[in-house]
């Protein structure tokens, strides 16, 4: 894989990934642990880009924004940030971005 960007340090990643294990917790009170397996996945495919600079630091960035929005409680916020995230390179963004999508509460 081609490095886009900078790595992100692994404290980040790690705050990263505590946000989302969070949210992915509070989704699977639903029961649906086929979807939540899914998006977990999904995740992973994440956190390996951002530890190892396989996405664009603008991307990453952006997701670390992200990730402060859903702490703040700002839903709106995360929703836009997400929705921006997926104009920026969908294509090599998609599998992830599809499971921070479902992950985020609907409005």
């Amino acid at each position: 894989m081609v490095k886009l960007g900078e790595p992100l340090p692994p404290h980040e990643v790690q705050h990263v990934r505590s946000v989302f294990e969070m949210l992915l917790n509070q989704s699977a009170q639903d029961g649906n642990m086929k979807k939540r397996d899914d998006i977990a996945k999904r995740l992973e495919e994440l956190y390996g880009k951002l530890s190892e600079g396989h996405m664009k630091t603008a991307a990453s960035q952006k997701v670390v924004q992200l990730v402060q929005a859903v702490e703040q409680g700002d839903m709106a916020s995360a929703g836009k940030i997400q929705m921006e995230l997926c104009t920026m390179d969908w294509d090599v963004n998609k599998g992830w971005l599809m499971g921070v999508k479902r992950l985020l509460p609907t409005r």
